[in-house]
């Protein structure tokens, strides 16, 4: 019985673990597809423009990020034909679990951060 419980146990410890890494990966898909949203907006106008800023940012704030810095974005209207970059630093509070000892799961609290840099032509 012992072997069945400790199996049992273990399953129960990795889908908690597999969980908590799928919860991660969806946020930074979802700001991946949020980024790609915004720089398809920054394309028809030319740049990031201050309602754009802020709408984004409050959206990466309601995924869990925090600490969010958009430095190096274009700001500034960058002309027909010319580069534009979206530059995303973030960072994104996620649990980790580990097993300590036989049947002693910690659970801890990790800043991992994300850092995402898109690129296109303006075509305003």
């Amino acid at each position: 019985m012992l072997p069945v419980l400790l199996g049992m146990m273990a399953i129960c410890i990795l889908s908690l673990m597999y969980l908590s890494y799928m919860s991660d990966y969806e946020k930074k898909e979802s700001a991946d597809q949020l980024a790609r949203q915004y720089m398809l907006k920054m394309e028809s106008e030319g740049y990031m423009t201050d309602s754009s800023k802020q709408h984004f940012i409050s959206a990466m704030s309601e995924l869990g990020f925090s600490q969010i810095n958009l430095s190096g974005t274009t700001f500034a209207d960058a002309g027909y034909g010319n580069t534009i970059m979206l530059i995303v630093n973030a960072v994104l509070k996620s649990d980790n679990y580990s097993v300590t000892d036989t049947l002693s799961i910690t659970r801890s609290r990790e800043d991992r951060r994300l850092y995402i840099c898109k690129r296109s032509t303006a075509k305003n």
